[in-house]
């Protein structure tokens, strides 16, 4: 398998990654959406709702360059980004990295 095809054959990793990232950002502004109006200096758990949502954000964007720059070795680029992200728990971690191991991408294929 060239180093192209052998990229794109992680393409799944990549979207099954963003889609649960997607998943966390919407549970986060749903949470805020229906989050009670606060009272003025009384509600400290509204500042946490918005850095979740804003790490979220952030976290999207940092899957989205690692994906772009990810280059001649995409299936380290992955699991980089699933060791380091704050937002994929253990058992999480553990299913994203049994899809890029190279058995499973050549059954996909």
């Amino acid at each position: 398998m060239d180093q192209m095809t052998k990229n794109r054959s992680l393409d799944p990793v990549w979207d099954a990654i963003e889609l649960h990232l997607l998943g966390i950002k919407r549970a986060a502004v749903l949470e805020l959406r229906n989050y009670p109006q606060p009272i003025v200096g009384c509600d400290a758990q509204i500042p946490v709702l918005w850095e979740k949502r804003d790490g979220i954000a952030a976290e999207l964007d940092r899957l989205s360059q690692a994906r772009q720059n990810a280059g001649i070795d995409a299936g380290e680029a992955v699991n980089a980004f699933i060791a380091t992200s704050p937002f994929i728990d253990d058992d999480q971690k553990q299913r994203f990295r049994v899809l890029t191991t190279p058995d499973i991408q050549s059954a996909a294929e």
